[in-house]
């Protein structure tokens, strides 16, 4: 999976928990404080959880990049002395 798609799917995700988070609000009014509190509870664990998740993915796509950037300097030097020579040719 390219790490654009990782991302977007990443973002699409967003306004479920948005969503979640507005719900638990009003569910919040609705319930007893102490309902209520265990309603706020989960919606922040869920909400916390996405975004440990996304920080996770996110760190792993910054360590890919960096891990390739590298090899596709070289690789890109490669083919530009290839070119180079094959037009000498």
């Amino acid at each position: 999976m390219c790490v654009q798609s990782t991302l977007r799917i990443i973002e699409d995700r967003r306004p479920l928990v948005d969503d979640l988070t507005s719900t638990g609000q009003e569910l919040m009014d609705v319930y007893s404080p102490d309902e209520g509190q265990s309603v706020h509870n989960d919606v922040a664990a869920v909400t916390s959880n996405y975004d440990e998740v996304k920080d996770a993915i996110l760190d792993k796509v910054h360590l890919l990049t960096d891990a390739l950037r590298p090899t596709l300097t070289d690789v890109s030097l490669s083919l530009m002395v290839f070119v180079v020579r094959a037009n000498v040719l």
